[in-house]
């Protein structure tokens, strides 16, 4: 009991001490986001638009902890399975429609140099797709079970923020390399999608 009310007490100083010399507790963000997809390597890669928003609490003034969701609005992609191929023995055209959804968590780093501030982020999470199912559901000739669509994913990047007001930050930029682990019936042998993010947005502080 002694030590629950120490942790108490050492996260209320810790709020409540920084709100006082002025410092800000956190951030939520809304994007724009940009993901360049890579299925596997005998699918094409997809280009795919959406967006989504962040959250922030930050416990030492430059470190904290990102909490984001993000989605990807669904297009139709094309793909080939040539004559003898071994998901598709004999050959196979088609198209399916894609999404991605993505839930992550993880570290963050802000380096807050007057209105320049860059960030640093390291996020795990999972991912969710239709477009394996679709393929399979739309593949004549397909000899491959129904695949999973959902995955383990990897967040690795930073951005740059410009303080407009003292709550308010612009974010031209946030740039990621995205890994996603889709292990199933048309990965199988290239479980690891490597895959780019951007992301552009509006920031508040408080």
């Amino acid at each position: 009991m002694k030590m629950k009310k120490a942790i108490l007490v050492g996260f209320v100083l810790l709020v409540f001490g920084k709100a006082a010399l002025g410092q800000h507790l956190g951030e939520l963000s809304a994007n724009y986001s940009y993901m360049h997809y890579v299925p596997v390597d005998n699918l094409p890669s997809i280009n795919l638009n959406g967006g989504g928003g962040a959250a922030v609490l930050y416990f030492a003034g430059f470190f904290g902890i990102k909490a984001e969701f993000q989605g990807y609005a669904s297009q139709n992609v094309s793909f080939t399975f040539p004559p003898g191929s071994v998901r598709c023995p004999p050959g196979c055209n088609g198209t399916a429609e894609a999404n991605l959804w993505t839930a992550n968590i993880g570290p963050t780093v802000k380096i807050r140099i007057g209105r320049f501030q860059p960030f640093f982020e390291g996020l795990v999470g999972g991912a969710h797709t239709n477009f394996y199912q679709n393929v399979h559901n739309n593949c004549a000739g397909c000899v491959f079970s129904s695949p999973g669509d959902w995955a383990l994913d990897l967040v690795l990047g930073g951005g740059i923020d410009f303080k407009v007001t003292r709550h308010l930050a612009i974010r031209p930029i946030e740039a990621n390399y995205f890994l996603t682990r889709f292990i199933n019936n048309l990965t199988t042998g290239h479980n690891n999608q490597n895959n780019f993010r951007y992301q552009a947005g509006l920031v508040f502080e408080f």
